[in-house]
């Protein structure tokens, strides 16, 4: 401030009286002392600037990032002060700011200032999937839940926290905070998460930085199955020499069970291997009497597999009659022959409630030598088979196998008192309850003897001499009996007997283009030729040396039975307190199985008890 004092004179030399006045004068712009950015992040930044201005006084004041001197954008201060002030503004961005302040006088000062603190950007994040491509099928992953390596980058304030979710879902709300490495304000920051088991597994991240600022966002989806496919069970079925196994109720409740060509891999016991897309397989050409146990590995889409072992699976034996019913029948020569009695009449009473079952079509072998030998009663080949054929049972009529001694045991009388009721006849107690049986047969023989026998015991009448091998059968089997004689014998125990004459009949092969002659030829004329070289001589059964004892007794006399001759014919004998030739004869058990053998005399069935 100064004083200023004025006078005047004008040309004549007058001079006025002295006059004066104070003049404020400011030619110096405020003071800055200093001016600084904030040195912490922030979403923005804070700018003080301290300044004074001893002579007239701050009037205004700018924060700006022009370096332009504003002209009406000041920000006024009240009652100019003189002494130091403080003044703050805002910066929003990371670059040079200016801060202005003017005096009074209008004297203008200015200072910049560098800002490099303001976040103004978001944070971000990187998904890694490790392995970084699907180990298991269809792009599935399996074996162990894959991971997913977060990386949150913030290159301003830096990464502060990261939470995280996993889903297989489309929301995800579970957020929980992510294990990072490196501290709060690293500008890149990385955690771990394992993926959850499931189709569309994927993993949501919420990025924090250091202002708070945050950003959301969620890895690609994976399909991820580390559970191994499910078989309840492993079951065998067996069909002759193949195994049928099924591995029951596969299951998958993620990537589902493979329906690809090998999706099923069986390991059988015997290390013969198959593969398969469905859940059953069949392993045959196996080996009766062995068991094999299968181990099956299933595999689902992603390629998970799981072994699942069956237990033991037993190929049987087969059975005696499974056995004949695979052999090739023949209609000439030696061999196995079909028997048809469809011609059944009811002239002797044979038409009954179970005349069907008596129709069935029999397997019987004919002819001189065919492979019907068996090892029975520890006798090699010392019996063989008659066939499969109709038989009563305490179950109705059934199919059995029936076997005879290949050989005659002696000979003997039918019935010591000469009386043709079987039931009370001393051959038959003899082969049932006498040395033959408590002694002749092993237990193992007698175990195979079926127990369930109703044997037939028909007669066949004086008038035979004309009768051919069906009326036979059919006689066999009917109810004309000698006066007071049984028509059935049913021992309810293991039980044998002797042959009928249709046993014999029927294992004729005949002439070459086949057996009707001899069928339709009564059987008394068997002796006879051509019948005697054709049908008996073609006939396993005939008897070599002597006559034969046959199970039919005589109807019309009370004291005699069949029996065949050796040189053929079939005839009554009226004494059956006579001695003829003995061929036991017997029916097996159904469960008597073949172990071995083909049937020749020089390997003989090897027959099996269960």
């Amino acid at each position: 401030e100064q004083t200023i004092y004025i006078k005047a004179e004008d040309k004549l030399g007058n001079v006025s009286t002295i006059g004066e006045t104070t003049v404020k004068i400011d030619t110096t712009g405020p003071t800055i002392s200093s001016l600084k950015a904030q040195d912490t992040w922030g979403a923005s930044n804070t700018l003080t600037a301290n300044v004074e201005d001893t002579i007239s006084g701050i009037a205004g004041y700018y924060f700006s990032t022009s370096s332009t001197t504003p002209t009406s954008e000041w920000i006024p201060v009240e009652n100019y002060p003189t002494d130091s002030q403080t003044y703050t503004g805002t910066a929003n961005s990371n670059t040079t700011y200016y801060f202005y302040v003017k005096d009074q006088a209008g004297n203008v000062s200015s200072q910049p200032v560098t800002v490099n603190k303001v976040d103004d950007g978001t944070p971000s994040q990187n998904f890694a999937i490790s392995p970084n491509t699907a180990n298991g099928d269809n792009g599935w992953y399996k074996g162990t839940k894959p991971t997913i390596t977060i990386t949150a980058t913030d290159s301003q304030s830096g990464v502060a926290k990261v939470e995280t979710c996993t889903t297989t879902s489309d929301t995800c709300n579970n957020y929980t905070n992510l294990n990072l490495d490196g501290t709060n304000g690293d500008t890149s920051r990385k955690g771990t998460v394992t993926l959850l088991e499931g189709r569309n597994s994927k993993v949501c991240v919420k990025v924090t930085d250091g202002v708070e600022k945050t950003s959301e966002g969620c890895s690609p989806s994976y399909n991820v199955d580390i559970t191994a496919p499910t078989i309840t069970n492993v079951t065998g079925r067996v069909s002759g020499t193949s195994i049928i196994f099924t591995a029951n109720s596969p299951n998958d409740s993620l990537s589902g069970v493979s329906t690809a060509a090998g999706s099923y891999s069986w390991k059988l016991s015997n290390n013969a291997t198959q593969t398969s897309a469905v859940n059953t397989d069949t392993f045959t050409g196996l080996v009766r009497g062995q068991s094999y146990t299968v181990t099956v590995t299933l595999k689902d889409n992603a390629g998970n597999t799981r072994s699942v072992k069956s237990g033991p699976v037993t190929i049987p034996y087969p059975t005696v009659a499974e056995t004949l019913g695979n052999i090739k029948t023949t209609t000439s020569g030696d061999g196995l022959y079909e028997v048809s009695h469809d011609e059944l009449t009811s002239d002797y009473g044979i038409l009954t409630s179970d005349f069907d079952g008596w129709k069935q079509t029999e397997l019987r072998y004919a002819g001189v030598n065919p492979d019907n030998y068996i090892t029975f009663n520890n006798e090699i080949a010392g019996w063989r088979i008659i066939g499969l054929v109709n038989v009563k049972t305490t179950s109705g009529v059934q199919q059995r196998i029936k076997i005879i001694h290949k050989d005659s045991i002696g000979r003997t009388v039918w019935d010591s008192s000469n009386s043709n009721s079987w039931t009370t006849a001393s051959l038959m107690k003899e082969l049932n309850e006498g040395t033959y049986y408590t002694t002749t047969l092993n237990e193992t023989a007698k175990g195979m003897i079926a127990k369930d026998i109703i044997w037939n015991i028909g007669g066949g009448n004086s008038n035979y001499t004309d009768i051919v091998v069906s009326t036979f059968y059919e006689r066999e089997r009917g109810t004309i009996v000698s006066s007071g004689r049984p028509t059935e014998w049913n021992p309810k125990k293991q039980s044998i007997a002797l042959p009928y004459p249709s046993d014999y009949a029927y294992a004729t092969s005949g002439w070459s283009t086949g057996r009707t002659g001899c069928f339709n030829q009564a059987l008394f004329n068997w002796d006879s030729s051509p019948y005697q070289t054709y049908c008996a001589g073609n006939d396993w059964l005939k008897p070599t040396n002597e006559s034969m004892w046959t199970l039919l007794p005589d109807s019309a006399n009370y004291y005699a039975a069949f029996l065949v001759d050796s040189t053929g014919y079939v005839s009554t004998r009226y004494n059956v307190s006579s001695p003829n030739d003995v061929y036991p004869t017997l029916y097996l058990s159904s469960s008597v199985k073949i172990s071995g053998g083909n049937g020749k005399s020089g390997s003989p069935y090897q027959l099996l008890s269960t």
